[in-house]
């Protein structure tokens, strides 16, 4: 593979330096032949008094060192390269979608407190045994739905999880369908080519087979926590308990059997839940992240992997600099290349703190952002003018209402998100679904 096939720049536009250089060539060649032509018509003993050379000969020699050092610059700054380096790039794919039955066989006691309330704590464990990819969480019940997208904030799902009960769903059934053809529709919408989903029930209908198996088709993968135990319980109702069509108490019964079946149709693992961590270990390793290994030549990130040959072309310049006969040219150049200062502009001293010199060249959103990373949130909430900033310093100071207020009425899928956080933090789960929703479907990915 010869260097001429290979050989190109990483930043070609570095070139556009030599537009410059051939004008002051130009410029340097006029002045020459004005010179000259001063030499033919004037006595050689006016000469000294007219040229500004007096009477001694320069010569090109630091036109050429010049010239040569700046075009080996320009040229080491646009980035020549002809060799690849074989450097592997890495790219995480670990993603899970856990689907919560919120069904009011959830509620039935015959795992203490209640099969809802240890689920729920199953969960949190799991989200905290996880390292590293994202995660979402969805609930069920008659119809399905989604509490957070997939994200790789834990805490903000770790919040939500213990206000998640079976009354906050508008209609009760077990509709797992629908549950594993929103987890299919959320890994889709993040990129996500095999995730893995995991179902914690205490039953699982035998409908389900088909949405199981376009859920597979998809790429992804099923897995099933049940929860509660073979003898069961009946299942509480406000006033007593469920009934079945002739008045008589329904026994909700778990069905391991049932629940294995469909783990393996969905390529996944079944273990039910058990009173130490064994459980969670299991699906932590089988959840492992997983990174996948692209080799150099399938991706496009080439400007990463060329050996960059630029630096070795500055070793030359080095000594056509120490050349320079004329003393005082690099301090000449040092200074061209000095940036322009930039006016001043006049400030509102009231706006500074008092006694505060250290930020006195700040702006009032650039103090605020200083305050802001200093831990300083009620201070920052104070002098933030851009509404988002202020709502996140309210947040961070605790202030979740005012938060939420500055939220009112978002225009991205951030500012939905973020209001979605205020009000799970206020207690106010509903409406923090629906701005999730919201932020979900202006962002879906």
């Amino acid at each position: 593979m010869s260097i001429p096939q290979q050989l190109h720049f990483l930043r070609p536009e570095a070139f556009y330096a030599f537009v410059p250089l051939l004008l002051f060539v130009v410029l340097y060649l006029s002045s020459k032949a004005t010179s000259r032509s001063w030499k033919a018509v004037c006595d050689d003993r006016l000469l000294p008094y007219i040229l500004t050379a007096g009477g001694k000969k320069s010569g090109m020699l630091p036109m050429v060192l010049i010239m040569l050092a700046t075009s080996l610059s320009i040229i080491a700054l646009a980035g020549p390269v002809w060799e690849k380096l074989p450097q592997p790039v890495f790219r995480e794919e670990s993603a899970l979608v856990i689907a919560l039955d919120l069904s009011q066989s959830m509620h039935a006691t015959d795992i203490k407190p209640s099969r809802l309330e240890r689920a729920k704590l199953k969960v949190l464990d799991l989200i905290k045994a996880r390292k590293g990819g994202q995660t979402a969480l969805v609930v069920y019940a008659a119809t399905a739905f989604t509490v957070t997208p997939l994200t790789d904030d834990d805490n903000t799902i770790a919040n939500l999880v213990p206000s998640l009960e079976p009354e906050l769903m508008p209609a009760q059934g077990s509709d797992i369908s629908s549950a594993l053809k929103l987890a299919a529709e959320l890994l889709q919408q993040s990129g996500i080519t095999h995730g893995d989903v995991l179902v914690v029930t205490d039953g699982m209908p035998n409908s389900a087979s088909g949405a199981i198996n376009a859920l597979t088709d998809s790429g992804h993968r099923l897995s099933i926590m049940g929860i509660g135990t073979l003898e069961g319980s009946p299942v509480p109702l406000s006033g007593g308990f469920l009934t079945d069509a002739s008045g008589a108490i329904v026994i909700s019964r778990l069905e391991p059997a049932q629940l294995q079946k469909a783990a393996l149709q969905g390529g996944g693992m079944f273990v039910s839940m058990q009173a130490d961590d064994s459980d969670i270990e299991k699906l932590a390793d089988l959840f492992a992240s997983k990174r996948i290994k692209t080799e150099t030549e399938d991706t496009e990130l080439e400007a990463d992997t060329w050996q960059e040959e630029g630096p070795w072309l500055l070793l030359l310049v080095v000594p056509l600099v120490a050349l320079w006969p004329r003393r005082g040219w690099l301090l000449c150049l040092a200074l061209v290349a000095l940036p322009v200062p930039q006016p001043a502009y006049a400030f509102d001293a009231k706006q500074l703190w008092p006694g505060d010199t250290e930020n006195l060249w700040l702006s009032r959103d650039q103090k605020a952002m200083k305050a802001f990373n200093a831990g300083n949130a009620e201070q920052a909430a104070d002098l933030f003018k851009d509404n988002d900033w202020k709502a996140a310093a309210h947040y961070r100071a605790g202030n979740y209402e005012k938060s939420s207020e500055l939220l009112a009425s978002p225009e991205s899928s951030t500012g939905y998100y973020n209001k979605g956080n205020a009000l799970a933090k206020l207690g106010n789960y509903e409406d923090a679904i629906k701005a999730y929703d919201e932020a979900l479907n202006m962002d879906p990915d």
